[in-house]
């Protein structure tokens, strides 16, 4: 089995513990590169420097795109079609208990921003596919001076036009459809723009994940799993938000997966 650890959003905190702690964990880091310096909600994200330092001291990270502005087209946003996504989720899920919890969760914080007009209609004018997903890159690049290929849809969501927009200019795409992968699905298409992920919350039981990663690695063609973990935000300290992961909880579980399988990133599985 392999494991790919995704980071979404460049959380300043989150970057400055990975850079503090300085440890050798592989891990792909979605970066909005339109927000760097900036806010998301009620979170900073981490500034150009400090991706600068974070990459210079640990050359298992691998950078991808996280969009330009972080935001997914208007057509997934309707109740409709979060309605589609939460039932497909659901019968995926590995803990369905976890995945309610954390969907009940989502639904009330995201109650209040879909009741503002204004803010709906800012929204609708911001999102360019071009500038989501190609520029986004090419900036990226120009930063940093690494080549990106992967992307990392913002809220997970996607559409025919983004897949076919993004199997232009990546070599791989992930999703929050819930789910591991097989290899194979690294090299065809359109698997490899639609690759799932095992979303990583505070509610998660990560006893509960490891026991199900030990089952499948006994079972037959177990080399042949990719297992994509998504995390945002780590803290020291209790954590407060949806996807605020204690540091500590997170360390024994990535030895728990150093056991299990290889981890790796997907520039080292790029043929």
């Amino acid at each position: 089995m392999k494991f790919i650890i995704t980071i979404d959003d460049a959380e300043k905190e989150t970057m400055n513990i990975l850079l503090r702690e300085n440890i050798d964990i592989p891990v792909v880091i979605g970066v909005p590169v339109g927000l760097l310096g900036k806010s998301l909600g009620d979170r900073n994200i981490a500034s150009i420097d400090l991706i600068r330092d974070l990459i210079m001291n640990n050359s298992t990270i691998e950078l991808a795109s996280h969009g330009y502005y972080h935001i997914p087209p208007p057509s997934c946003r309707t109740k409709l079609f979060l309605l589609k996504k939460f039932l497909k989720n659901m019968i995926l899920s590995l803990d369905k208990k976890e995945y309610l919890i954390r969907s009940l969760c989502f639904a009330r914080s995201e109650i209040g921003k879909n009741t503002n007009e204004g803010s709906t209609t800012e929204y609708l004018q911001k999102f360019n596919p071009i500038d989501e997903i190609v520029t986004s890159k090419k900036l990226l690049e120009e930063l940093f001076g690494t080549r990106i290929i992967t992307y990392i849809y913002p809220g997970g969501n996607y559409t025919e036009e983004l897949i076919s927009l993004v199997s232009k200019y990546y070599n791989f795409a992930r999703t929050t459809d819930e789910g591991w992968n097989v290899i194979g699905d690294l090299y065809k298409e359109p698997n490899k723009f639609l690759l799932k992920s095992i979303s990583i919350s505070r509610y998660t039981n990560f006893l509960k994940l490891e026991k199900r990663y030990e089952k499948m690695k006994n079972e037959e063609r177990a080399e042949e799993i990719i297992v994509i973990e998504t995390y945002h935000d780590f803290t020291y300290k209790m954590p407060r938000r949806l996807y605020q992961i204690n540091f500590n909880v997170f360390k024994q579980h990535y030895n728990k997966l150093r056991n299990i399988g290889e981890l790796t990133t997907f520039r080292t599985l790029k043929k």
